[in-house]
Order: structure tokens, then C-alpha cells, then sequence
């Protein structure tokens, strides 16, 4: 277009400073970029053709014109939006000669160039910060921070949109300054306005709010409220669907560009793509962690059920082994046991008779254990061995049932027993039929508490016959009925005789059923009872076989080959087969005799002779039984070297015993020596265990030392308790009805028990078992087994400590007393000076006083205020310092003022009783870091102690000494003195040598208490009463 040329002249105001310039000569091009004309723009000012003048080109033109040195200069000319490129040049006076280029082509040129390289570096440093996320939120939360930045705005945040698309959320947003954040869920029904333009897929772009035409008036107010006027809205549309969105925010009216909105676009779409990249990886990653952990799980369950199977084999083993190994010493315990007791050449007396036959009769319930844990084991390992034989099953299973028909006739239950005679043999194993009875009765009398017990044995029909045992019990809930034949399950929370059981002989039951080719069924209402039917076919052709091959490695391995041949044609099954395996059989002895001590004691338990007649009956089954024992015999012999093998730790541990019997007697010295201290013993222990054996040997043991009284079960210990509060309560914790927990809570609830003291039993041994008890309540808890004397002195410990603690709670009582006593002196010591006020007050009122009895009336009325101020000021003092609320306004303090000060404030009570007072200070500095109140409090409550127990014409004398670390003040006195008894109480609060003095007793323990905060001591020093007392304190030097 050609080079511009103009002349131009500085206007300049009265301080001579640039305000204007005015066009001279200038060229056509000129007018080609303003569109005015030559003739109309020369002479005129520049203000006058545009509106205003460029404070930059006027200082650029002013420069020239003071230095007189041309410049070059790349200005935009806003009224014409225009980018020149100018040469000035001083011409004469304020006279500048431009010429000038239009370069704008350029220029946008190089500002598409630099905005496209500042975008493509921020979407590299986007892309950058974006790439190690793999959370939406953080990809979010980055992204809008780095647009923020980037564009200036107050706002930046991304939008989620839910599935549905009924709700927005917003996780982080980008905040400049302290614009309000709007993180939070929001419903689109409240943003109507805006659906049609994201929908469609329309950016929204408002550069001014407050005029805008698509924003109704009430969304304009709420945007206002939270500082948006100026805003982009970029909506991100995926698959047809809105899923989401970018916005920006200005507070103030913006236009955005062109580059603005777009870098907003193509933001929103990175964020996009970065989030389903993260959702892809995390999938990809998750699943790849699934197959791994699958694989992993699916490793570990193949070796889980090795490991299973080997601990299956193993327990199996074990318990073989063990229930073999356990069976040795228990026949010869229970051989010896019936010899001792059966002998009539030695007689027993009665206590040992009794000691006996609890060692026998629990030794055969653990036979008892023992034989139905290796039954188990046995069954588990497929050895079981069953000889089926062709049994009157009715004959049999009568005589079975009426063995339990005096102990269910002594409990006030009927038994029942109908089983007709069949047409013909039932093909059993006797053993394990005599164990299904057994159990099925013991567990019918076990949950039986009232009504009868019926065994009914039929035939079901042609092929089956039924055995029935039915009871009226307390019954089974319906949704405990699938675990009842699950091996050590046991039926929570029902009524019974007893909580003793291992929740194994139904299980066992069913398992032996089962080698019959059998089924066992239960059916039960709660309340009215339930019936257990066993059902088992008639014939052989169910039995399970045992092949040939197998009869021949189990017997002919030691046989000849004429032996084995007639093995393989006579046997083929075992059906009345040779039993070759220990025979478990106890007979009904054992059953019988545990169902009996389920009885209370006053139903009839078993005496001595009864007794002796039940081991007489069991001494025949062991007779029965002795081919068995014989034909173990070769098992017994080759366990003498284990037995032997064991005896040297047998003899090894006697040392220990012995050696432990030396302090067990001790402690019983002990318990004996601290039961003599007792002025009187308690009256009665209530022990409480469902095992009758147990109860009769607490008992025993425990009478040496105490009263006791047993009882069975936890609700009748409850009824007993509250009846007559014992001193202690020992109770087992696994019992029927009412448990020891459920005891434990009912007795901590009721007032007259909640403080007895109470020892748990238990067989759950653990530390989760310890702690259990202890937080339900109880004072102690004891694991079986246990020793006497562990007992007894747990028992006597607690009982020790509950007189402790009565003692101390009648110490509370007498505290409380002489509380009130206090209370009372403290009313007579306020209301003392208080009469005396009320009095010459009353007395001015009524009279005309002259001038001496004025000053009489008022020296008394001031005497008695100024006590009454000291005594209710001690008494707020004790209440801060107890309380701990007194503060200390510590500064270095010189003693030397203190004591001075202290010294002036009771010279005058000194003056009137004629007391002498002398100080002797030491001449060192004596500082210390202290309050100077609360120090001079401390001198004068000792000076005042001192001039009220020093008689007239006593001597007081203070003393202050120094070393390097502590100032010592002496306060001593020619007074009463102090009793050596009294000596040690002399601080306490409210204590007084002597009732008759007047005073609350409170000076002495206010000083020493705030000694003590000052980090210093005193004590009191007094040969006897009448010889007066010395008081020393020591404080910290600085």
C-alpha cells in the first residue's frame, strides 16, 4: 500500500507535559488506512479525529522530541485495528516526522503461530500429566488444574453425567483466589436450560451472564451467587449418549476467543480418553489379577485338600493310636481299681471307698470316650469291624432298655418298652446295637425332665424293621435338626440334666446305622418331645461284604496254605465272622452310671451299696469281656517297652511332685495361718456344677475352710443366691438351663448380689476364654483341671479381698461422717465473727455511741470481718488446690521482703499476747522463682499458727539460712508443742491436735501445698507436747 508519512506537533499543557499531538503534512496513505481525508485531518488533533490518544505513541513522540534521537517502534493502533511498524524522527521544536508500515498481516500471522505452539505445548504437558494416572478423579482433578492455569480463569472442573441421566456429579475443580467450589452431586432437572445445548452436542459460551438471553433470570441469580458470569460449557458426547462435560468460569464479563474455546474442546476430549484408557487398563489389570489369584486359589484349594487329606489321615491315625494307647492304662487302672475295691480282706474306710469309686466311675466314662473316639477312627479308616450275627433283636433291645429303668423310674420319668417278638433273626452286630440303644436312651433321659421315655421296636413292613426311642423332652428347634448328627454339635440353649457331653454319640450313632445299611430319622416339636427312628432291613443281602483277599491278609497271614484255602471257602462276608480287632464293648454299666449322677441328690442317688452292686455287674462284663483282653494281651506285651520306656519319666517326674508337694504344703500352712487371722469365718460358699462329682469334691475340699452349699444348676443357684447372699460363688460355666454367663449377669443385675465375689469354672482353657470371663463380670477364672490348693487359695484370696473391701467401704462411711462434722464446725467458725458483726452493727442502730465506743464497735466489727475474710479465703484455697485449678504468678522474689512483710502483719498479735518475735536473715541474697502472694501467705500462715499456740510472754523466733541450691526459712515457737502421734497428720486438711482449738484446720495444709507447687518441702519438727515446735521450709534457689 505504500509508506506512510506524517508530520506531527506535541500539544502540551501548562506544565509543559504531553496531552496531544497535532497532525501536520501528511500522504495519501493516510486516508487509505483511517478513510479520512487529507484536507480534513491536517491541522486537526488526534484526539478530535479518533476519540482519544495512545499513551504509548505520545510518550514514544515526547521521547524523541527531549532526546533528539530517532526511534523505531512496533505499535497497535486500537480505533483502527492496526499493527504499524514506525520510524520517528526529531524534527525542529515538538515537532516528530513518522513513517510508518502497516504490518497486522504479520503480526496475526505470528500470533497464530505462537498460539498454536503454546497449544500444542499445552496438550503435551496435559497429555504428560494425564499418562500415569489411572483414577477418573485424580484425571479430573489434573486436568481442570492445568487448564485453569493455563487459560487464567476462577474455574475450571469436569462434569460427570450418571448412566441414567438424572444426576451430575462434580469430584474436584480447579479454584483461583477464593472462589466458592461447587464439588457436589446435582440433579440435571435443576439445569434444564443447559440439556438441549449439551444434548445436541452445542457448546455453550457466555462471555457476560447479566446479558445473556438464554439464561433464565433465576439461573442467572443462582450463577451470580456463586461468582459465574463469564463461562464455556464444552458437553462430551460418546455413542449418542451425554457423558459428560468441561467448564470454565469467570467472574467477571470475558470474550473468549476462538483458540480459547477450542483448547476447552479438545481438553475435554483428552480427559475422555484418558479415563476409558484407565478404565481399560484397570480392567485388563483386574482381570489379569483375577486369573492370577483364580489360579492361585484354585493351587491353593488342590493343596489345601492334600493337606486335608493328610491331616484327615493323620488325625485318623492319631486317634487310633492315642484311644490304643490310652486303653492300656485305663484297663489296668480300672482292674486295680475293682480289685481295691472288691478286696474284703483290706477294708477301705468310708472316705476312701468314696474317693475310689469317683476315680472308677469317671475312669470308665473316659473309657467310655476313649472307645467311641476310636470307633470313630476306625470308621473313618475303613477298618471297622462288624460281625453281623442273627440276633431276637426284640429279646435284646428289651434287656438294653430295661437296664436304664431304675434310674428313669428314680428322676419320676415311666419307661416304656414295646418290642413284640419278630417271626425272625436280625442280622446285627450286638456291640454296635447295644451302642445305638444305649446312646439313643442316654440321650431321651438326658433331655427328659418330666413325662416318660418309650423304646417301641416293630416291623416297618416285610423287609424293614423299626426301632423307635421317643420321649417327652423339651424338644429341638427345626433349624437345628440338619446339624444334630454332625459330630461334636451340640444343641445350644435347651433345657437338660446336664451341660456335660462331646456332642459325638449320635454321630456315632448314624455312622454304626450306616454299616447296618440303615437310616436314622429325628423328628421333634419343641416342648412336647421327640423320636428318634432307626430303621434296618431284614436279611443279609444289604451287609457290606469284605472280599476274599482281604479276610486272607487280615487272618491267614499267619495260617498255613490249607488254612487259608478253607479261609477263602468258609468266609466270604462277615456275617458271623471271627472278631479279630479290640472289642470297644463296655456294656451298659458305664451309661447307666453317668445317667445316675445327672440325678439331684435328693431324687435318690446311688448309695454304697448300690454301688458296690453296679461294679459287681460290670466286674461280669469284664469277665464276658476277658477273652477279649486275653487276645490283647500280645498288644499289651508290646507296649511294655513303651510303658517301660516311660516309667524313667514317670520316675522323673515324681522329683517334681515331690518337690511340688513341699510347697503345696507350705501354702496350705499359709492358708491355714491366714484363715486363723480371721476374726470369724464366712458364713457360707455356694458352689454350683451340673457334675455331681464335682460338687462332691469342691465340696470336700473347700469345707476344711468354709461353709458350703451345692447346688445343681444355675437357676437354683440363682433361687439360692437371692435367698441368702453367700460370700462367694463358685460356678462352673457349661451348665443346662441357666449357664455360669447368664448367672454371672443376673447376679451382677440384682442389688443384693451385684457385689459377691465370683470365681468361674471352666474346661475351655485359652486366654480368649480368661479374658471372656473376666469382662462379663466375673472376679476370677479357673481352668480345669486345677489343684486343691490352688483353689482353696484363690477362694480364700477373694474372700480377703471382699472384707477389704467391705472394710474400706465402712472407712467411706466414717469419711462421710466426719464430713459432715467438718461442715458443722465449718458453720460454727463462719457464724462466730458473723454474731459478732450483727451484734455492734445492731448495737450503732439502737444507740447514740460516743466516740470511744465507736471506735471500739468498729475495731470489732473490723476484727471479725477481716477473720471471717481469712477463713472463707482458706477455704477457697483448699477447693483450688484440690481441684488443681490454682495458678501461680511465679517471678524472681527476694524472702528477705516477704518474710518482712509477713512479719509486719502479725506484729501487732504478737504485741497484744506479749509475744517476743526475733528474724535472723541470712546477708546473701536469698531469690527465689515463686509468687510473692502465695510466699507470704506461706510465712504468715506459719507466723499466725505460731502466735495462736504460743502462750503470753512466749518467744517466736524466725530463721533464714542459704546454700547454693536452697534458701531455708525456720519458723519456731515456745508454744503448746505437738503430740509425736499427731506429728505425721499435722499437714492434713481439717486437722486439729485438739477439737477445743478454734480454726478449721486448713493454714498448715494450704502452706504446704503451695510449697509443694513452688517445688519445695516443709516438715515439723516438736520434742512433746509443751515444748514448743519448729516448722522448715526449703525453696529452690535461683
Amino acid at each position: 500500500m505504500g509508506q506512510g508519512f506524517a508530520l506531527a506537533e506535541l500539544v502540551r499543557d501548562e506544565a509543559g507535559k504531553a496531552i496531544d499531538y497535532r497532525i501536520g503534512e501528511i500522504n495519501p496513505a493516510f486516508e487509505r488506512y483511517t478513510g479520512i481525508p487529507v484536507a480534513s485531518a491536517q491541522g486537526r488533533l488526534i484526539s478530535e479525529l479518533f476519540g482519544g490518544v495512545d499513551p504509548d505513541l505520545l510518550e514514544l513522540f515526547d521521547g524523541v522530541v527531549r532526546s533528539g534521537k530517532s526511534q523505531r517502534s512496533q505499535l497497535f493502533f486500537p480505533p483502527l485495528d492496526i499493527w504499524f511498524d514506525q520510524f520517528v524522527y526529531p524534527a525542529s521544536g515538538d515537532r516528530v516526522t513518522v513513517l510508518y508500515d502497516d504490518i497486522t498481516t504479520q503480526k496475526k500471522a505470528d500470533a497464530m503461530l505462537r498460539e498454536s505452539e503454546e497449544r500444542q505445548a499445552f496438550l503435551l504437558k496435559l497429555s504428560d500429566a494425564l499418562r500415569p494416572l489411572a483414577d477418573s478423579v485424580e484425571i479430573q482433578a489434573e486436568a481442570s488444574r492445568l487448564l485453569g492455569e493455563h487459560l487464567g480463569v476462577d474455574r475450571a472442573y469436569y462434569v460427570e453425567f450418571n448412566e441414567a441421566g438424572s444426576y451430575t456429579r462434580v469430584n474436584q475443580n480447579y479454584l483461583r483466589g477464593d472462589s466458592p467450589s461447587l464439588v457436589g452431586v446435582y440433579q440435571v432437572a435443576d439445569y434444564d436450560w443447559t440439556m438441549p445445548f449439551l444434548q445436541r452436542g452445542e457448546t455453550i459460551i457466555v462471555a457476560d451472564a447479566e446479558t445473556s438471553d438464554i439464561i433464565p433470570k433465576a439461573d442467572r441469580e443462582m450463577m451470580a451467587a456463586v461468582r459465574i458470569t463469564a463461562h464455556i460449557t464444552v458437553p462430551l458426547i460418546k455413542a449418542g449418549k451425554l457423558v459428560g462435560s468441561l467448564c470454565v468460569t469467570e467472574s467477571a464479563p470475558r470474550e473468549w476467543l476462538a483458540a480459547e474455546i477450542e483448547l476447552v474442546r479438545e481438553t475435554a476430549e483428552r480427559i475422555w480418553a484418558t479415563i476409558i484408557r484407565a478404565r481399560a487398563e484397570t480392567e485388563l489389570r483386574e482381570s489379569e489379577i483375577q486369573r492370577v489369584r483364580e489360579q492361585s486359589a484354585r493351587e491353593e484349594e488342590r493343596q489345601r485338600a492334600e493337606s486335608l487329606a493328610e491331616l484327615d489321615r493323620a488325625k485318623t491315625n492319631f486317634f487310633s493310636n492315642v484311644s490304643h494307647e490310652f486303653r492300656t492304662p485305663l484297663t489296668l487302672m480300672l482292674a486295680l481299681l475293682q480289685d481295691a475295691l472288691s478286696d474284703s480282706s483290706n477294708s477301705l474306710t468310708q472316705e476312701q471307698r468314696e474317693r475310689l469309686e469317683l476315680v472308677h466311675r469317671n475312669s470308665l466314662r473316659l473309657l467310655k470316650l476313649v472307645n467311641t473316639l476310636l470307633d470313630f477312627s476306625r470308621i473313618e479308616a475303613g477298618r471297622m469291624e462288624a460281625v453281623y450275627e442273627p440276633t431276637d433283636l426284640a429279646l435284646y433291645t428289651t434287656e438294653l432298655a430295661s437296664v436304664f429303668r431304675s434310674a428313669i423310674e428314680r428322676a419320676g420319668l415311666r419307661l416304656v418298652v414295646d418290642c413284640p417278638p419278630i417271626s425272625e433273626p436280625v442280622y446285627v452286630d450286638r456291640e454296635m446295637w447295644e451302642k445305638i440303644v444305649l446312646n439313643l436312651l442316654s440321650n431321651a433321659f438326658k433331655f427328659t425332665l418330666e413325662g416318660e421315655i418309650a423304646v417301641r421296636l416293630h416291623l416297618a413292613d416285610d423287609r424293614h424293621v423299626t426301632l423307635q426311642v421317643e420321649d417327652t423332652g423339651t424338644g429341638i428347634v427345626p433349624e437345628e435338626l440338619p446339624h444334630l448328627m454332625k459330630r461334636f454339635y451340640q444343641v445350644r440353649g435347651t433345657k437338660a440334666r446336664t451341660h456335660e457331653g462331646s456332642g459325638i454319640g449320635l454321630a456315632l450313632v448314624q455312622e454304626l446305622i450306616r454299616l447296618h445299611g440303615g437310616t436314622v430319622d429325628v423328628s421333634s416339636t419343641v416342648g412336647v418331645g421327640s423320636c428318634f427312628t432307626v430303621t434296618i432291613l431284614l436279611g443279609t443281602a444289604h451287609l457290606p461284604s469284605v472280599s476274599v483277599s482281604e479276610a486272607v491278609a487280615t487272618l491267614g497271614a499267619s495260617a498255613g496254605r490249607d488254612s487259608a484255602r478253607r479261609l477263602q471257602l468258609d468266609v466270604g462276608d462277615r456275617i458271623t465272622a471271627t472278631r479279630t480287632l479290640t472289642s470297644t464293648a463296655l456294656g451298659a454299666a458305664p451309661y447307666v452310671q453317668e445317667a445316675e449322677r445327672w440325678l439331684p441328690e435328693e431324687a435318690g442317688g446311688q448309695g454304697a451299696g448300690e454301688k458296690i452292686d453296679t461294679l459287681s455287674s460290670i466286674s461280669n462284663t469284664i469277665s464276658a469281656n476277658s477273652e477279649t483282653i486275653s487276645a490283647n494281651s500280645n498288644t499289651i506285651s508290646a507296649n511294655s517297652e513303651t510303658i517301660s520306656a516311660n516309667s524313667n519319666t514317670i520316675s522323673a517326674n515324681s522329683n517334681t511332685i515331690s518337690a511340688n508337694s513341699n510347697t503345696i504344703s507350705a501354702n496350705s500352712n499359709t492358708i491355714s495361718a491366714n484363715s486363723n487371722t480371721k476374726t470369724a469365718p464366712p458364713d457360707h460358699i455356694l458352689v454350683v456344677d451340673d457334675n455331681a462329682d464335682i460338687r462332691d469334691y469342691l465340696k470336700r475340699i473347700l469345707s476344711e475352710h468354709v461353709k458350703v452349699e451345692a447346688v445343681a444348676d444355675g437357676t437354683t443357684a440363682l433361687a439360692a443366691a437371692t435367698e441368702r447372699v453367700p460370700d462367694l460363688i463358685l460356678s462352673d460355666v457349661m451348665m443346662p438351663g441357666l449357664d455360669g454367663f447368664e448367672l454371672l449377669r443376673a447376679l451382677r443385675a440384682d442389688a443384693r448380689t451385684k457385689e459377691v465375689p465370683i470365681i468361674l469354672l471352666s474346661a475351655r482353657a485359652g486366654e480368649e476364654s480368661v479374658i471372656e470371663g473376666l469382662q462379663a463380670g466375673a472376679d476370677d477364672y479357673l481352668i480345669k483341671p486345677f489343684s486343691a490348693s490352688e483353689l482353696v487359695t484363690r477362694v480364700l484370696a477373694h474372700l480377703q479381698m471382699a472384707q477389704l473391701r467391705s472394710q474400706a467401704l465402712h472407712q467411706e462411711k466414717t469419711i462421710n461422717r466426719k464430713k459432715d462434722e467438718l461442715l458443722a464446725t465449718v458453720s460454727d467458725e463462719l457464724n462466730t465473727p458473723l454474731v459478732a458483726i450483727l451484734g455492734w452493727t445492731r448495737l450503732l442502730r439502737s444507740s447514740q455511741p460516743n466516740q470511744s465506743m465507736l471506735t471500739k464497735s468498729l475495731e470489732t466489727i473490723e476484727r471479725n470481718a477481716t477473720l471471717q475474710a481469712k477463713l472463707i479465703e482458706d477455704l477457697l484455697d483448699i477447693s483450688r488446690i484440690t481441684a488443681g485449678k490454682i495458678s501461680l504468678n511465679l517471678q524472681p522474689v527476694e524472702l528477705q521482703e516477704v518474710i518482712e512483710a509477713a512479719i509486719a502483719t502479725v506484729h501487732q498479735s504478737c504485741t497484744t499476747k506479749n509475744i517476743r518475735l526475733k528474724c535472723t536473715l541470712d546477708p546473701s541474697p536469698t531469690i527465689v522463682q515463686g509468687d510473692p502472694d502465695r510466699l507470704q501467705q506461706i510465712i504468715l500462715n506459719l507466723l499466725t499458727n505460731a502466735v495462736k499456740f504460743t502462750p503470753t510472754g512466749g518467744r517466736i523466733k524466725v530463721c533464714v539460712q542459704t546454700n547454693e541450691t536452697q534458701a531455708q526459712i525456720s519458723v519456731s515457737d515456745t508454744g503448746c508443742g505437738i503430740d509425736a502421734e499427731f506429728l505425721p497428720y499435722i499437714f492434713d486438711t481439717f486437722r486439729q491436735a485438739s477439737a477445743s482449738k478454734k480454726g478449721l484446720g486448713l493454714g498448715l495444709a494450704i502452706a504446704r501445698n503451695l510449697i509443694e507447687l513452688h517445688g519445695g518441702t516443709i516438715h515439723a519438727q516438736s520434742p512433746g507436747i509443751g515444748q514448743g515446735a519448729t516448722f522448715i521450709v526449703k525453696l529452690p534457689l535461683i
